[in-house]
């Protein structure tokens, strides 16, 4: 039995031999780390094609966003971070299309990924926040014209049907009952109701298809929509007679001053 006579022996000999087994164990880490990481890599691409596929036709990811998303997911592996160590592949992969899709002004909604996915909601939006605060990125909510701009690429609909969409949406944007609602519905609603007015084709079924929202919601926030606009041409017609009726008036003032300055000229100089 070996005797140490003071701490500076034990740390001798004990501190080297605890120092080589953390050493072993910590390169059996990076070890192993590098491994999984190569593995991941493998299977990256086999992956993503899967996901892409069980997305529904009327999400359509563009080569872009992939290759922004292999990038994205690339940093994530090689970086490691503890935070989503135990997030799987699938929905990593899942989080970076969703966040590259919106960095190319795509507009998706957490509701269609959900739904494609069987992920819920809340669960989705924390992997996209962890992703985006870890990786530095700022995303923005979808505006709705870029819902329109997309539902109108769906629907095949011609640009002049797309303008008209357009000026709806900037006459709506301080109508209270439509504060809290979402941005997709308000440009189904815009869609439908040009369609309505103009062309009455395609049917209400298939604009709540393409975008994901339902019938009873897209008639209740056209109806909204034309209310207000109603509201907005009776004020224009309004403001329009008033100004009317000042033209007329200063007109009949014009021909008082000059029956008047007639009369003066006639007392001043006669009828010569």
């Amino acid at each position: 039995m070996t005797i140490y006579k003071n701490w500076r022996q034990i740390s001798s000999k004990i501190l080297p031999s605890m120092e080589s087994k953390q050493s072993k164990s910590v390169e059996k880490i990076e070890y192993k780390n590098k491994g999984s990481v190569i593995k991941i890599m493998t299977n990256l691409d086999q992956e993503m094609d899967k996901l892409i596929k069980m997305l529904p036709d009327r999400i359509c990811i563009s080569d872009k966003t992939i290759m922004e998303t292999k990038k994205m997911m690339t940093n994530l592996i090689s970086e490691n971070y503890s935070t989503l160590q135990h997030v799987s592949l699938s929905k990593k992969i899942i989080s970076c299309l969703f966040i590259s899709s919106r960095k190319n002004n795509y507009a998706i909604s957490y509701q269609e990924i959900s739904k494609a996915y069987s992920f819920s909601i809340k669960s989705i939006r924390i992997q996209i926040l962890k992703i985006t605060q870890l990786l530095n990125i700022r995303m923005v909510s979808p505006t709705i014209n870029q819902y329109i701009h997309r539902y109108c690429a769906l629907l095949n609909l011609n640009k002049k049907i797309y303008t008209q969409c357009i000026e709806i949406s900037r006459t709506i944007s301080d109508v209270v009952e439509l504060q809290g609602r979402h941005t997709s519905s308000i440009a189904a609603a815009c869609i439908y109701l040009i369609i309505k007015r103009y062309i009455n084709y395609p049917k209400l079924d298939e604009i709540s298809k393409i975008s994901d929202v339902s019938k009873p919601t897209i008639k209740n926030i056209k109806n909204i929509i034309e209310t207000h606009n109603q509201q907005s041409i009776e004020v224009e017609v309004e403001v329009t007679i008033t100004l009317n009726h000042s033209f007329e008036d200063e007109e009949m003032d014009m021909e008082k001053c000059k029956d008047e300055a007639k009369r003066l000229i006639l007392e001043i100089f006669g009828d010569d």
